[in-house]
C-alpha cells in the first residue's frame, strides 16, 4: 500500500486546517457573517488557497456535514453491532448517542441550521437537509421491522418523517428552553418504536385501514 508523499500530506493538512478554521469562524460569527476570506485568515493561508480545496463556502460546509455524519455513524455502529440488550434499550441508546453527538458538534449544527434558514430549494424540502442521514434512519427502521415490513417504499417514507422529528427534537434540546434531555430521549425512543410497530404489524395495518373507511 502506497504512502502519501510530503506534498500530499501537506494538502491534507491544509484541507483539515481550513475545515477547523471554518468551524471556529462559524462558532464565533455564525454562517452569514463568515466569509471565505475570514476562513482563509483564520487558517493562516492565502485567500485563493481555499478555492484550491473548496469551490465555495457551501462546498466546505457539505464536507463538514459528511464528517459530521461519519462521526455519528461511527458512534452508533457499536450500539447495533453488539446486538446486546432489548430492541427498546438499543433504540434508547441510539437516541442518547444522537444527542451526545449533536452536543459535541453544537457549533456546526447551529451553523448548518443557519445556512438552511434562508429559502431552501424544493428538493431540499422534499428530500431533507441531510440525505445520508435518511439512509441511516431507513436502515435502522429496516432492522427493527425485519421481514414484516409491508414494503420498502413505506419504510423509506417513514424514515423521512421520523428523521424530521429527530432533527426538530435535537434542535429543541440544543437551543430550546427548559427541554430536558431525558424527556427527549424517551420521546425519540417511543416515536421510533411506534413507527416500527406500525410498519411491521399486520394488525396495525388492518386497524389503520378500518379507521380510513369510517
Amino acid at each position: 500500500m502506497a504512502t502519501a508523499g510530503p506534498r500530499q500530506e501537506q494538502k491534507l493538512a491544509t484541507r483539515q486546517a481550513l475545515k477547523a478554521a471554518a468551524l471556529a469562524c462559524f462558532a464565533e460569527n455564525g454562517w452569514d457573517a463568515t466569509s471565505v476570506g475570514s476562513i482563509a485568515k483564520a487558517a493562516g493561508v492565502a485567500h485563493g488557497t481555499v478555492y484550491v480545496h473548496f469551490a465555495t463556502k457551501e462546498a466546505l460546509a457539505d464536507e463538514l456535514l459528511a464528517d459530521f455524519n461519519a462521526g455519528l455513524e461511527a458512534r452508533l455502529r457499536p450500539v447495533w453491532a453488539e446486538g446486546k440488550g432489548s430492541v427498546e434499550a438499543r433504540v434508547r441508546r441510539t437516541a442518547e448517542v444522537f444527542l451526545e453527538h449533536w452536543e459535541a458538534e453544537r457549533h456546526f449544527v447551529q451553523a448548518y441550521a443557519q445556512r438552511l434558514g434562508g429559502a431552501p430549494r424544493l428538493e431540499t424540502l422534499r428530500d431533507g437537509v441531510n440525505p445520508p442521514a435518511v439512509m441511516l434512519v431507513t436502515a435502522l427502521l429496516g432492522t427493527l421491522v425485519g421481514d414484516d415490513a409491508r414494503s420498502a417504499a413505506r419504510v423509506a417514507l417513514a424514515a423521512q418523517g421520523l428523521l424530521a422529528l429527530w432533527l426538530r427534537i435535537g434542535l429543541q434540546v440544543l437551543f430550546g428552553k427548559g427541554v430536558r434531555r431525558e424527556d427527549a430521549v424517551e420521546t425519540l425512543t417511543q416515536l421510533t418504536l411506534g413507527a416500527a410497530k406500525a410498519l411491521g404489524s399486520p394488525e396495525g395495518t388492518k386497524k389503520h385501514r378500518k379507521e380510513r373507511r369510517r
